[in-house]
């Protein structure tokens, strides 16, 4: 298989390559959650111009008091002629159409597959961004609280007094909450079917709500959705309703993003044999809810991913040769050999088992072929390499593969980026000089931060550059570095935002205090 060769998906649509962009925070939306804006069909349009096989939203929350980073999109409480047109609308721009105009191409030709990403952040939606009163618990399987992971215990101190300021302990699900989440996410997918969106993806990775019911870390129930006796009834009853309903097309894509390397620990001080049996358990559990997905007969592709926010290696990225990179990829291979199986019921939804999609470091055009040539995946993900050649899948289809031979530069997250042109405006080197003062105030902290806030400087540097796709500027711009990238992603406000009750100017000052609160402790790293 070759990367611009078109993938059938089980449910029958067709993507016209096997390259997904996949989810990746917009932070485009209104504070604490708001429909899609003119910003999101902006970015997505942009995206639309690349001709991805696939392209996935970033979170779109099913709870808006369940919120990740405040500025998400969330569904509709109630599905109305009002509430779908801003879903449209990305519709139409992920689709690459004029807003309102209709779409010719047969509905089984080969095209750009628009996917929503649908969420729940559970225990992991913090404190003051995410959508509830100051300190008021999240919903979860159980009442574990966040605990980020730190290898250094002079840092246990400050790390768990910041996992206090931002996370409160959550309070446990009773039926009748899971039930009311349930059909939210079902909500979700029906908003998609009828804003002309080709599907969903369930987000069950990254330590959100539904791997936190998968894990037995994070649920300790002993009911029947207890994470030892049937770890996937949660997400089953999700996806079983969805594939039920006489509303949703049968031809609707439904796929699932999955932890892998999370049951697999490499640090360095852990390489002992009995570790290394725990991770052979850890990984063929996993490998387990695979094959059990798959025999379902109902998910068109699982992709592969890992961390979560107490070890969060999806923000960080993961280098193409990394150890845990090398896990990403024989996961997946092993998971190629786990999906085709019989399937479960005898009159299965789907005639054939959901493919393999494979994300992180797959940065150059040697490393995508390589991936499928190696069966280690059906369709390979990018995310952040999408915002910096948003262009990518065409210019490979043309035969242009030398410009892209080379990974683009890391940016500069820890400082000020790259020097300014000689051309940059006074107010450039004005903000320049600022942010030097206050890099030099922070360095002397006498501290590091834990690891999320450590992460937050890559996800602002590139949350930015997405603000430059949407508003038509080059991307990428390596003078922008983490410490004005943080100050720049949380002091935003959207052009076109309307003034809402719960979207005052003090709540835009409060998270943009916050944000550049944790500037100051990211300002640390050295």
């Amino acid at each position: 298989m070759s990367v611009d060769q078109n993938v059938r998906l089980p449910c029958g649509r067709t993507a016209r390559n096997t390259l997904a962009k996949v989810a990746l925070y917009e932070h485009l939306g209104d504070t604490y959650g708001s429909p899609p804006t003119e910003q999101h069909a902006a970015l997505y349009s942009r995206w639309a111009q690349g001709e991805w096989g696939i392209v996935v939203t970033g979170n779109v929350q099913v709870s808006p008091a369940h919120l990740s980073l405040s500025r998400d999109i969330v569904i509709p409480p109630q599905i109305t002629p009002e509430a779908l047109e801003p879903f449209k609308r990305l519709a139409d721009a992920m689709h690459g159409l004029e807003p309102g105009s209709v779409d010719t191409t047969p509905r089984d030709a080969p095209k750009s597959l628009a996917i929503i990403q649908l969420s729940h952040a559970g225990r992991q939606s913090m404190n003051l961004l995410g959508g509830r009163k100051p300190f008021a618990p999240p919903l979860a399987p159980s009442a574990v609280p966040m605990r980020t992971k730190t290898n250094d215990s002079s840092l246990s101190f400050l790390t768990h007094m910041v996992d206090a300021l931002m996370f409160t302990p959550p309070q446990p699900m009773t039926i009748s909450d899971i039930d009311v989440t349930i059909e939210a996410f079902i909500r979700g997918a029906h908003v998609a079917a009828q804003s002309g969106l080709d599907g969903v993806q369930i987000h069950a990775a990254h330590g959100y709500l539904i791997a936190q019911f998968i894990s037995p870390k994070t649920n300790l129930r002993e009911d029947e959705y207890s994470a030892q006796k049937a770890p996937l009834h949660f997400l089953h009853r999700i996806v079983s309703t969805i594939r039920a309903s006489d509303t949703i097309p049968r031809d609707f894509v439904v796929g699932i993003k999955l932890n892998s390397a999370d049951y697999v620990d490499t640090g360095p001080e852990q390489q002992t044999k009995d570790i290394e049996e725990l991770n052979a358990e850890r990984e063929a559990r996993a490998l387990s809810h695979v094959q059990e997905i798959s025999s379902w007969r109902m998910i068109d592709f699982i992709e592969i991913s890992g961390g979560d926010y107490e070890n969060p290696t999806f923000i960080t990225g993961l280098k193409s040769s990394s150890p845990r990179q090398a896990i990403f990829n024989q996961f997946a291979h092993k998971a190629m050999g786990v999906v085709d199986i019989p399937p479960a019921s005898s009159e299965p939804f789907l005639p054939s088992p959901p493919l393999i999609l494979l994300t992180g470091g797959l940065k150059t055009p040697a490393l995508l072929a390589s991936a499928l040539a190696k069966g280690h995946a059906h369709l390979l993900g990018l995310g952040k390499v999408g915002i910096i050649q948003p262009d990518l899948p065409r210019l490979l289809a043309s035969g242009d593969q030398a410009s892209l031979s080379i990974p683009p530069p890391e940016p500069d997250v820890t400082g000020l980026g790259a020097p300014l042109p000689a051309s940059a405006p006074i107010s450039a080197r004005v903000e320049r000089v600022l942010l030097a003062l206050l890099l030099a105030v922070v360095q002397r902290i006498p501290a590091q931060p834990p690891k999320l806030l450590g992460a937050t400087a890559a996800v602002a540097w590139y949350t930015v550059m997405m603000r430059r796709l949407a508003e038509g500027d080059p991307v990428p711009d390596y003078t922008i570095g983490g410490t004005a990238s943080i100050i720049r992603m949380w002091f935003w406000v959207r052009p076109d935002s309307t003034v809402q009750s719960r979207s005052s100017l003090g709540s835009w000052f409060k998270m943009g205090l916050l944000g550049v609160t944790i500037g100051v402790i990211v300002g640390c790293l050295h």
